[in-house]
């Protein structure tokens, strides 16, 4: 009855676990989630309200270009092949953001500016402006709780705890059971063992959802199928219809 009780509480205290780290694998895809509304919504403002080529190239280049830093920054990563690769930025371009201490950052600020010399250049209005600004905003916003879901591990003295309760029990367990189901203990002991181990590496394997892993986050898929080859189809479709408009008013 003992041991049960004690079990009962070992139970709750891995779910509890578990579902920590599911919260915050869930927050995770939620805030990245975001990320991709931002730059659609960004970017189709920006082709709306500018309407100027080059300031609509710029803004476009760049909101993938906070993507996909954002991603290597969560991942302790400097390197940027995918945005010269996928022509997205110049040499030039992609090595001025990793002299960066934050790409991220830069990313912004170029967003930044890009706004303010389109608004400087009359192809923003004030209230246009402020409804990009927002989406950075929001950027930032996201970036940030990322960034707190990465720096905020789990508390290490309630891991500590945890795993000596878990192998205490677990080395208590098979007397127990030796009295009720005599040699069918080892078979049923060993099963309660990878059960419980289970639920513990799960919690393990979610808990830090930006890394490279089977069970992490899929931000390559996200930066590259989703924001990139969106944003890039959507520059490609404005470039045209600009030139169709050039070539019609002459």
């Amino acid at each position: 009855f003992t041991l049960a009780s004690v079990g009962s509480c070992l139970f709750f205290l891995l779910v509890f676990r578990s579902n920590a780290a599911y919260d915050r694998w869930w927050e995770g895809r939620k805030k990245w989630g975001m990320v991709i509304n931002r730059t659609r919504d960004l970017a189709r403002q920006s082709i709306a309200y500018m309407g100027d080529t080059d300031h609509v190239d710029m803004m476009v280049r760049y909101i993938i270009a906070f993507a996909v830093t954002m991603k290597r920054h969560l991942r302790a990563e400097r390197e940027l092949t995918e945005l010269t690769e996928g022509s997205v930025l110049t040499q030039e371009q992609v090595a001025e953001i990793q002299q960066a201490a934050h790409m991220p950052l830069l990313c912004l600020e170029k967003l930044s500016g890009t706004i303010r010399s389109a608004k400087k250049a009359g192809l923003l209005s004030d209230i246009e402006a402020m409804a990009l600004d927002a989406n950075l905003t929001q950027y930032e916003d996201d970036l940030g709780a990322c960034e707190r879901i990465l720096k905020t591990k789990m508390p290490f003295a309630y891991i500590v705890h945890l795993r000596t309760f878990m192998v205490a029990w677990l080395m208590v367990l098979p007397f127990v059971l030796l009295t009720y189901v005599g040699w069918g203990t080892i078979p049923v002991a060993i099963s309660i063992f990878f059960a419980l181990m289970g639920i513990e590496m799960i919690g393990v394997e979610i808990e830090d959802p930006f890394g490279h892993h089977y069970n992490d986050l899929a931000l390559d898929m996200l930066t590259g199928t989703t924001i990139t080859a969106n944003l890039m189809e959507l520059l490609e479709r404005h470039r045209k219809t600009s030139n169709q408009v050039a070539t019609i008013s002459r």
